[in-house]
């Protein structure tokens, strides 16, 4: 059983043509053929069929055909077609028909020697039966027809040039002849017509031909034939032209040892397309990947396989000119040296004349920029080009539609396997982790990895141990990458690529060296290098096309360390210091300013100015500075500890103040300790009273949080002491309510009040609404815990009145969870659920996990209390996944509740209050 396109749209069941019906029924069908085995949408179907002109029924219409054509294959053998309504569309599955179209294309593209490839495309063009689409009109028809008559004439071309390649001239003539009647200025198609003409001793009818030709063009277009024709025509006339046999090229070079990965893109190769760069950083495996691939599908490419090192980030005397390439492409596809034209243009045409129709493969390794590749192209579909460049080749992408396949540096497992390949399994695995400690200082880059695995091979009776101490020793891997050959020494190839940047692109790639994290912003790199954020952001791009930067996520761009640490080692030191300083404050101010957004009660903190260049990136609400620390933290933590090597520990103080409440939502009171105590020496040191007392108050809430209550007591009690001695009432009201809540969990509520009322009374002297609001909200809570519950709700109505003004999200939230727990023990169960549920939508978008969960727990109490045990049960499970995930000791009694609420005459035990923000 057959479908049939490339002719009449006609289905054959053995002997006998089956009756599809009327022509757009037909139509229908030869759509769905066309896009066999994909679901094809009812409005491309239309659109198709009855183009810019559907009548007013036309789903109707187009429903009945369906129906008809589902009727119809049914009918048909034991593995009929089927016709299948999908959510995307229609979809046509051919069953154990074939289509013609779909025939030609797999034989037409299949790969094999050139007698093979002959016969295959011989059966190919056998398929047609004339005009494809006969008799179906339309704009979508139409287009069909261009494109496919294209193909049968490309395959033609290239049919024949095998042929005339074998020695069998004869049977090319009648299609070629034919094929030039209807493509009479298609010059492929006359070369392959010339060359029959000779082969089969015709030369008069050859030149001839191309008189013609030379006639029609001139006649009505002004110009003349392509310089390849021209050649032939010369050839033909002085009686040079050789044997037609072909010797296909194959210049792929021998891969390199130990090729390990790079399944994906392996694989991204595997999928047809014209042109495919692959780009990637310096020494990532560009050119053993082109090559690795290449030798594996040489098959695929029966006409040849051409190979170039354009050397684009070599020495500038190095690089390869495209009039090189060309002459070097067109000797090893047979053309005599004398007869290589001079013009840069004139060999891209003939280049590409003798390309045409030709399945071959074009390597173009370590291209410098588009204009270099360009004249390289052979412009032809039946070709392949794969090109390697440390650039992105935009304008390719853009030009051409040419695919991109990214290289980004080997993982661990990959980087071991590539080290162990050329050192052998035995070594690698007697001394597992010096093999690992120095394979992590290559960073996963190929050339690196291969440097070391050498520099281990050199040396096979030393133990790994003694070599991987040698290298932490000598602390610099770019010296142990060190190679008199340039072509795999480290700072030799990193050096080509940032000699083809700007004065500025170079200056930024070098301060970049500078940057405490793994990763920075635009408005940090900008601030770096005293720019404007528009002209780093373009400067970025530079970095990026040149693969000496990567965008490590959205926003965020890194270099791998080798090339980290190749920019340390160029950094001046009078450029250092002041850019050090530019990236301190650039991150002091902007996380303040994050904080404001988060935590406004600490407003009373105050700043130096920002140096000179610093860029100030403003912070919109409480959701942006909390996305802002989550994607900073590291660097921030990172930038403390810069800031206490070069000296300032009033910048480290300030710093890790303003991010401290991050930490806290976070739970890391490891890092708030371990850093707290460094500044806190530093500041010391400094004789820096209001850091001391800052650090000390930080570092006292997290020795609460970590359950050191004496010591939290004592460290607060000495911050608040200083804060007074200073006269910073606001740092005070803040420390009288951490100890407030310290001294309330030690069973001493009355000192707790006093210490409440002291701290609310001096957020009053200061104007202070919002700490005046937190301290009312402490209030609130103290009355709760002892059994005053009217009290609690009146503080807590004065709290939310005090915060009326300010969209401080937790103290909002901790109020309203004071309010739901007084509205519980007073009866008064719906208004309760009412506050918890609005301090459960305060907590989540303030994203603090524990107090969260608190609220969870509160909850599921209050829902209790009015017989709803299931949504109590609900509640207590979101609590325990979050206090589950924050390893914190409270998980157990969730979980008692949760178990005691499937003991039915267990009724609800008193809340649990949780703690005040």
């Amino acid at each position: 059983m057959q479908f049939r396109l490339l002719g009449p749209v006609e289905l054959w069941d053995g002997d006998r043509r089956v009756d599809l019906g009327p022509m757009k029924q037909r139509t229908v069908l030869a759509v769905l053929l066309a896009d066999a085995g994909r679901a094809v949408g009812p409005d491309t179907l239309i659109d198709r069929v009855w183009g810019d002109h559907p009548p007013a029924q036309v789903r109707n219409a187009l429903h009945t055909y369906i129906a008809r054509l589902r009727g119809l294959l049914g009918r048909l053998g034991d593995d009929p077609p089927r016709l299948v309504k999908q959510p995307a569309g229609y979809r046509l599955d051919p069953g154990g028909a074939a289509v013609d179209l779909h025939r030609f294309h797999t034989l037409s593209t299949s790969t094999g020697s050139p007698d093979e490839q002959a016969r295959l495309l011989r059966e190919a063009l056998e398929l047609w039966t004339g005009e494809p689409l006969d008799g179906v009109g339309g704009a979508w028809a139409d287009e069909c027809r261009t494109r496919w008559l294209a193909e049968h004439r490309d395959a033609t071309v290239r049919w024949a040039g095998l042929e005339l390649g074998l020695g069998r001239s004869a049977d090319t003539l009648g299609p070629l002849e034919r094929l030039a009647d209807r493509y009479p200025l298609v010059e492929p198609v006359i070369d392959a017509l010339m060359r029959a003409l000779h082969a089969a001793q015709r030369d008069p009818e050859a030149l001839e031909r191309y008189e013609l030709l030379r006639r029609t063009l001139a006649d009505e277009l002004g110009v003349d034939p392509g310089n390849g024709l021209q050649q032939l025509h010369q050839s033909i006339l002085r009686g040079e032209l050789g044997s037609p046999l072909i010797t296909p090229a194959a210049q792929i070079p021998v891969g390199v040892a130990g090729f390990v990965g790079r399944r994906e893109q392996l694989q991204r190769l595997d999928e047809p397309s014209e042109i495919t760069i692959l780009h990637g950083t310096a020494g990532v495996g560009k050119t053993s990947l082109a090559v690795r691939w290449a030798r594996g599908a040489a098959e695929l490419f029966p006409d040849g396989q051409l190979y170039v090192d354009l050397h684009g980030f070599s020495a500038s005397d190095a690089v390869t000119a495209p009039a090189a390439a060309l002459r070097g492409f067109l000797e090893a596809l047979g053309v005599p040296r004398q007869r290589i034209p001079v013009d840069l243009d004139d060999r891209a045409a003939l280049y590409r004349s003798l390309l045409a129709g030709r399945r071959v493969l074009v390597v173009l390794d370590n291209a410098r920029d588009a204009d270099q590749v360009r004249p390289l192209l052979p412009g032809t579909p039946t070709a392949q080009t794969v090109v390697t460049s440390r650039s992105r080749l935009t304008g390719l992408q853009v030009a051409y539609a040419a695919r991109t396949v990214a290289l980004d540096l080997l993982d661990e497992a990959e980087a071991e396997r590539l080290v162990v390949a050329r050192i052998g399994h035995e070594r690698g695995a007697r001394e597992p982790d010096a093999l690992r400690e120095m394979i992590g200082r290559c960073a996963g880059l190929p050339l690196g990895l291969a440097v070391l695995a050498s520099r281990i091979e050199m040396r096979p009776d030393v133990p790994l141990a003694v070599l991987a101490a040698e290298l932490r020793e000598d602390g610099n891997t770019l010296d142990a990458l060190a190679s008199d050959d340039t072509a795999i020494d480290a700072r030799t190839v990193f050096s080509w690529s940032l000699r083809r940047l700007s004065p500025a692109g170079g200056r930024l790639f070098r301060l970049l060296g500078v940057q405490f994290g793994n990763d920075i912003s635009v408005p940090a790199a900008a601030s770096l290098a005293a720019l404007p954020v528009a002209q780093t952001r373009r400067l970025i791009q530079e970095l990026l096309g040149a693969q000496l930067l990567a965008e490590a996520r959205p926003g965020r761009y890194a270099m791998h360390d080798l090339l980290r640490e190749y920019a340390q080692e160029l950094v001046e030191d009078s450029d250092r210091g002041p850019a050090e300083v530019r990236l301190l404050d650039h991150y002091l101010h902007v996380s303040h300013a994050a904080r404001l957004r988060m935590t406004p009660i600490y407003s009373y903190l105050t700043l130096p100015d920002a140096a000179p260049g610093v860029q100030i990136v403003p912070m919109a609400d409480y959701e942006a500075a909390h996305i802002w620390f989550a994607a900073e933290y590291p660097v921030l933590t990172a930038a403390v500890r810069r800031a206490l090597a070069v000296g300032l520990p009033s910048v480290a103080w300030r710093l890790s103040w303003t991010f401290s409440k991050f930490q806290q939502q976070q739970g890391n009171w490891r890092d708030r300790i371990d850093g707290g105590r460094l500044v806190l020496d530093a500041v010391v040191r400094a004789g820096d009273r209001v850091g001391e007392a800052h650090v000390r108050h930080g570092l006292a809430v997290a020795y609460s949080r970590m359950g050191q209550a004496q010591l939290a007591r004592s460290t607060a009690e000495e911050a608040r002491r200083i804060h007074e001695e200073i006269g910073d009432p606001s740092g005070e009201a803040l420390t009288l309510t951490t100890l407030a809540i310290m001294v309330h969990r030690t069973g001493d509520p009355a000192l707790a009040r006093h210490y409440y009322e002291r701290s609310l009374l001096l957020n009053q002297i200061a104007g202070n609404r919002l700490g005046e609001g937190a301290a009312l909200n402490s209030l609130a809570f103290l009355a709760c815990t002892v059994g005053n519950f009217q009290e609690a709700v009146d503080y807590g109505h004065q709290a939310l009145a005090a915060l009326a003004d300010h969209d401080y999200l937790l103290v909002r939230a901790a109020t309203w969870d004071t309010l739901g727990a007084a509205y519980q023990h007073l009866g008064r169960l719906d208004t309760a659920v009412d506050a918890f549920r609005r301090a459960i939508a305060y907590f989540t978008r303030g994203d603090d996990p524990y107090y969260l969960a608190a609220s969870h727990i509160h909850l599921g109490s209050a829902l209790l209390d009015g017989d709803d045990r299931e949504g109590a049960r609900t509640e207590w499970q979101r609590a325990e996944r979050l206090l589950s995930d924050l390893e914190h000791d409270r998980v157990a009694e969730v979980r008692r509740r949760l178990a005691d609420l499937d003991r039915p005459a267990v009724r609800n035990a008193n809340s649990v209050f949780g703690e005040v923000v």
